[in-house]
């Protein structure tokens, strides 16, 4: 598992400055958290399957698949990796 804090350090790019290029992806970490399992339910909640469910989500508003005309730094693997990792850790903690 890779931290958050490390990833945006390699990529010069924080999940605060995606936020602010990119207002909606504040919703999907909404969306996430409330994705996240209980204590009784961690044991058998299948993470693969609901991280996967948030990928093309991820990938509409950050990555290389962004199409329309935003600030280039939203269009990069580094903006992906920082808020993959950032809804990962919202799911898993």
């Amino acid at each position: 598992m890779f931290e958050l804090k490390t990833i945006e350090k390699m990529h010069r790019l924080t999940w605060e400055e995606l936020v602010e290029l990119e207002p909606q992806l504040d919703g999907l970490l909404f969306q996430v958290e409330l994705s996240r399992p209980t204590p009784d339910e961690a044991e058998d909640f299948n993470y693969e399957v609901c991280c996967g469910r948030f990928k093309q989500p991820i990938a509409n508003l950050v990555g290389y698949l962004r199409r329309d005309n935003c600030d280039r730094r939203l269009k990069t693997n580094a903006a992906y990796d920082v808020a993959y990792w950032k809804l990962w850790h919202a799911l898993h903690d």
